[in-house]
């Protein structure tokens, strides 16, 4: 073999070995490029539940909140939070930031219709329906009731079938 070829496989070996080096350099600061991700597990789908719990996964991440207040992520990114629903349309804002100032952001929306429920109250002279409105309060969940008189229970209604 003729030194001419050796020095061919030697700039060939250098060669090879640095783009090696440079794509496994890549292939390690792929987080770093791409930023952090977060993915959402919970089902979103319309719910007559006014609490919820929300489960996912928040990876490369320095800090995340949920609707603006910090979000608590295990080492390894799955986080599980509990959430109150209001009435109609909820827009989950999801936000995370990795140590190099790279922010991810999700949005994810869940509309819940609370269940109704009537009862109905006989005091003799007058009945009385009963909405009950479930509130979501700091401390849990409370009802509102509120009251419609209908008519005097001596009064006899009837109605015509056509």
């Amino acid at each position: 073999m003729s030194s001419n070829q050796g020095n061919r496989f030697t700039r060939l070996g250098i060669v090879v070995f640095f783009i090696a080096a440079v794509a496994y350099g890549l292939f390690e600061a792929r987080w770093v490029l791409l930023g952090p991700t977060i993915t959402i597990f919970s089902d979103m789908s319309p719910t007559t539940s006014a609490f919820i719990r929300i489960q996912g996964r928040a990876d490369h991440i320095n800090t995340a909140s949920l609707n603006g207040m910090p979000l608590t992520v295990t080492e390894t990114g799955i986080f599980d939070e509990g959430y109150a629903l209001v009435p109609g349309i909820n827009q989950l804002y999801f936000d995370a930031t990795d140590r190099y100032g790279h922010m991810a952001h999700t949005r994810a929306v869940i509309v819940y219709t609370p269940p109704q429920s009537t009862a109905t109250l006989n005091t003799g002279t007058t009945t009385h329906a009963f909405l009950t409105i479930p509130v979501a309060t700091t401390s849990g969940t409370t009802s509102i009731k509120t009251a419609t008189t209908t008519q005097p229970a001596n009064v006899a209604t009837t109605s015509k079938a056509q």
